[in-house]
């Protein structure tokens, strides 16, 4: 077999292949006229800099093809996931792809059969293999016996040659929305050369975190207008793109950022001109690139959409992409009328694509909610339409609607929650569009895809003047997802002594500090002292782990009758020594409309 060497021209020529048999010698044909050389060119002193350019994933044949492998000690279950420069995922789940590769055995899989040092193992076959930016996800999916961190080694092997080991570590996940990840990469360039990119732990918090500083973001922006296309490209030497346009208060905008080429799993991000991020979008439903539909802007003035990638610096996925800047589609009060429900002070819809059960539910400014269990409450407010309540399939595009007629508007914050609650056996994937109207304008239009369980919290404020204004929205996570509580200095916290907060507009929540010993059991609370606060605590250890979170506390340890709002983490038995942090706040931190003076004490 006759191959084309690498980097030479593929073009039709001859040539004459001499074959000898035995102790036969080839006859040697004298050159008529001696033939200078050309001088090799001198080796550089220095390693030549990476390259600056994106360069488009090709092909390299690899004799002895690529192994990628993982191993562990601890009794856990961890995953190993590898994603080739041409977009082709290597897991578990799915054990093959198009160019050679193939998954092996599920080490330590859902705890069923335990391995004494458990490996797995992604590998591609001899032949001709991409060349680019391969990444390296490893997954902490559950613990088998303990719940403890877990140690491990990543060795690659490319044509061969072993290339550096990769040590890292990754905790338990708090609880099962939470992904606990550690991603790491290697290159493999078109002259063969191998590059391997050390990783570190990316917890599903930082994709709430900016990929630069926010002036460097804005200085670097590139200007782009409603309905206008860019494009541009990801890579290791340029993570991030950012982008910045002119906004009108209460305008509706679509953002779609699309991966065009390579593997290039996108992430987008929009904030405003202080740094207050809008919304982030990692996957939309069924594809890994990122849209936002119908995103409200609050405000008149400059709006930044930064295109990046999942892992950001630390990701390991490059290519192309094109970020798509539409206007979006604005709901309005003759919406309302066409659908025959009236046109109140307070108008709340929310509309959805399929047979599960959402709640909608909408507190007021002293803590009173209607939803499907208080259908109307003192305020004013009514629950007019309750779309797929305990999976009864409503007539025509599911519908739920909560107002407060005319003559009801009253000043305040007030929250709304729209919760999944029930698939009702309905397995596709589930799109709400939730609108908020106030005296017939339009104030808030959220697009979201929840998942089972999760809840979207939005809140906005009716000012004395009867002027509204539109609070940040989000799922509710049951951890510190982004806030930035490492730069609040903390107030120090002395064992059964309590102290006091207030949670309010301007302050989502307050930092406390105390320091424990392993083995020590402490049990914090956090209690309002006014009715409308709904508080919530979280723990987080010496090294940084958030270990324990409280929103309602069960009624029987709190010592009251019936459902209470007040936090309590009870009995806990501390496993390290040093600083702990008591973060104070309120159901949906960031995302949530109650406020009011607080009482925190901690106990042991």
């Amino acid at each position: 077999v006759v191959f084309v060497a690498r980097g030479s021209e593929n073009a039709e020529g001859s040539f004459e292949v001499v074959l000898n048999d035995g102790d036969a010698q080839a006859t040697e044909e004298p050159t008529s006229e001696p033939v200078e050389a050309t001088p090799t060119p001198a080796a550089a002193d220095e390693t030549p800099e990476p390259s600056s350019e994106w360069t488009t994933p090709t092909q390299i044949l690899l004799a002895n093809g690529i192994e990628v492998r993982l191993s562990w000690t601890a009794a856990v279950d961890l995953g190993l996931e590898v994603r080739d420069p041409v977009g082709n995922t290597l897991y578990f789940d799915s054990r093959t792809s198009p160019v050679g590769g193939s998954f092996g055995f599920d080490a330590n899989g859902l705890c069923e059969v335990i391995t004494e040092n458990p490996t797995e193992t992604a590998s591609w076959v001899p032949g001709f293999l991409p060349t680019g930016s391969y990444e390296i996800l490893v997954f902490y999916y559950q613990a088998c016996d303990q719940s403890v961190p877990a140690a491990f080694t990543i060795d690659v092997t490319v044509d061969g040659q072993a290339q550096p080991t990769i040590e890292g570590a990754l905790s338990p996940p708090p609880n099962s929305d939470v992904d606990s990840v550690y991603l790491a990469s290697f290159d493999i360039d078109p002259d063969g050369s191998v590059q391997v990119y050390d990783g570190d732990f990316y917890p599903d918090t930082s994709l709430g975190f900016l990929p630069a500083p926010v002036n460097e973001l804005i200085d670097e922006a590139q200007p782009i207008a409603v309905d206008e296309v860019a494009a541009g490209v990801i890579y290791r030497e340029q993570p991030y793109q950012s982008y910045v346009f002119q906004g009108v208060a209460n305008d509706v905008v679509n953002i779609s950022l699309e991966a065009t080429s390579g593997n290039l799993d996108t992430l987008v991000q929009v904030m405003d001109a202080s740094g207050t991020l809008l919304q982030v979008v990692d996957d939309a439903a069924g594809t890994t690139n990122s849209i936002i539909n119908n995103l409200r802007l609050p405000n008149s003035g400059q709006y930044y959409v930064i295109a990046t990638r999942y892992g950001k610096e630390l990701g390991g996925t490059e290519g192309e992409y094109t970020l798509t800047l539409a206007s979006g589609v604005q709901f309005t009060s003759t919406d309302l009328t066409a659908l025959n429900l009236p046109v109140g002070d307070i108008s709340v819809l929310l509309t959805w694509n399929n047979s599960t059960d959402l709640q909608l539910l909408v507190r007021d400014p002293v803590g009173d909610s209607v939803y499907d269990d208080a259908a109307q409450i003192n305020s004013g407010g009514q629950l007019l339409l309750n779309g797929n309540v305990q999976c009864v399939r409503a007539e025509g595009t599911p519908t739920s609607y909560i107002y407060w007629p005319q003559g009801f508007l009253r000043a305040g914050i007030y929250e709304v929650d729209v919760w999944f609650q029930s698939t009702c056996n309905d397995a596709t994937a589930v799109e709400f569009t939730l609108t908020i109207l106030v005296n017939g304008q339009p104030l808030v239009q959220e697009v979201r895809r929840p998942t089972l369980d999760q809840h979207f919290v939005v809140n906005f404020t009716v000012g004395p003047d009867g002027q509204p204004s539109a609070g940040q929205g989000g799922f509710v996570v049951d951890n510190a997802t982004g806030i930035d509580y490492t730069s609040e200095v903390p107030v120090a916290i002395t064992f059964n002594t309590p102290a006091t907060g207030t949670i309010a507009p301007d302050n989502a929540f307050d930092v406390y500090t105390f320091d424990g010993s392993a083995g020590q059991t402490v049990t914090i609370s956090m209690n309002a002292i006014s009715q409308t606060l709904d508080t919530k605590l979280l723990l987080i250890a010496p090294s940084g782990i958030q270990v324990a979170e409280n929103d309602d506390a069960d009624p029987l340890l709190a010592n009251t009758n019936g459902r209470t709002t007040n936090s309590l983490i009870a009995s806990y038995t501390l496993q390290e020594t040093g600083p702990y942090t008591i973060i104070a706040t309120r159901y949906g931190i960031q995302f949530g409309g109650t406020i009011g003076a607080y009482r925190v004490l901690v106990e042991g």
